[in-house]
């Protein structure tokens, strides 16, 4: 049940980006209308580098080459055909699948160091833990059973004070 809602999410989030593209899309177009092709080209960048970063390398180059076609087809002479003539022409191709490429690698790297964060905030947590069930224990005994109680460490030796070490 959980997984045919969280897939039900995916299609919804995947659905609402690719409306943001349309709508840039949309957006480009006026800037197009408005002689602003800088604007038309950014809006469109932005399409697909939020794809990239949100999806990953293949819907962001998908969603790269989807925006190049666009542009190629509705922003650049000759209208509604296709045509790589001319430097003009491959440029926003070489672009928006840069940004894409780019900004899918940062977004997996962002996602790779907050699970590492995540790793290390819980062995934190299982330390503080541990040392908040150790100041509870009243002897030794107390102390390997906190110990052998704390998933998570494998292994405990206690110094005494009279030299002896207790290693279970």
């Amino acid at each position: 049940m959980l997984r045919a809602n969280e897939a039900r999410d995916g299609q919804g989030l995947l659905l609402a980006h690719s409306l943001l593209v349309v709508l840039c899309l949309a957006a480009g177009y006026l800037a197009h209308l408005n002689s602003r092709p800088v604007t038309t080209a950014l809006a469109l960048v932005f399409a697909v580098v939020l794809v990239a970063a949100r999806y990953g390398l293949r819907l962001g180059i998908a969603a790269g080459i989807a925006v190049s076609i666009s542009y190629n087809l509705f922003f650049s002479a000759p209208f509604l055909r296709f045509s790589l003539r001319s430097i003009d022409d491959l440029v926003p191709l070489i672009a928006f699948n840069l940004s894409a490429v780019a900004s899918a690698y940062l977004a997996g790297r962002l996602r790779d160091e907050a699970r590492l964060s995540q790793i290390a905030r819980e062995r934190v947590d299982l330390l503080l833990s541990f040392s908040q069930n150790l100041q509870k224990a009243i002897d030794a005994i107390d102390m390997l059973l906190v110990a052998r109680g704390s998933g998570g460490i494998e292994a405990i030796e206690l110094h005494l004070d009279d030299g002896r070490i207790i290693a279970p």
